[in-house]
């Protein structure tokens, strides 16, 4: 189940079901477009419009555009059998709608183009000693064509799709500098902050990583 502005949206066995909260009344349905149990749903806004990603356990993942009401296949633009199941499906933040962030029941992250019908990247949390929940956010630079992730305060982890290979992690329990609220970053831009909830805070850089107390 996901929700997104006055609508719920929802995988049905084996199709989606979206309504509209204001009404409380069927909005959309679209059936059989997975052949065993949808597991996860997500949607998000590209150039204004509206597109759901699933995954099922069939192994498939789907991107639905929904720019209308009256879904039919042709809505349906991206498949790509992965060979395993995604446990949870995601938008990256800031790109194209097919660059799609997937969860795997064997704890691994994923990172596909289903334009492509393509795996970039795989990460095995396992051998980092991480769960996937640890994953705070991830967003796409287009000018470094680089998917940047924070891993729950203690990895920063940077893919290039350029290539093969992850090009750098940044571990923030070794490279962590402490100082005061009130000091300046000048002039450096600040690429990401983790809050964890509490009165520390640590501001990412192009220059390193940095608690910030209050």
């Amino acid at each position: 189940i996901f929700t997104k502005d006055d609508y719920l949206y929802a995988g049905i066995e084996k199709g989606i079901v979206i309504w509209d909260l204001r009404t409380l009344k069927t909005y959309s349905q679209l059936n059989y477009i997975h052949s065993e149990p949808i597991l996860n749903i997500s949607v998000d806004t590209f150039n204004g419009v509206n597109y759901m990603v699933t995954s099922g356990e069939d192994s498939l993942i789907n991107i639905i555009e929904l720019s209308s009401q009256k879904l039919t296949h042709d809505n349906v633009i991206g498949t790509m059998n992965t060979g395993q199941i995604s446990t949870n499906v995601e938008f990256i933040q800031n790109s194209s709608y097919f660059l799609i962030k997937s969860h795997t029941s064997n704890e691994e992250l994923k990172i596909y183009n289903l334009e492509k019908n393509s795996e970039l990247h795989s990460f095995d949390f396992k051998c980092e000693e991480l769960k996937l929940y640890y994953i705070i956010d991830s967003n796409y630079d287009s000018l470094n064509t680089q998917i940047k992730m924070n891993i729950g305060g203690f990895r920063y982890i940077i893919f290039n799709l350029s290539g093969n290979l992850i090009n750098g992690s940044l571990d923030l329990n070794k490279s962590v500098f402490s100082i005061n609220s009130h000091i300046t970053f000048d002039d450096e831009k600040i690429n990401s902050i983790l809050d964890f909830g509490s009165d520390e805070k640590i501001a990412c850089t192009d220059n390193g990583c940095f608690h910030v107390y209050k």
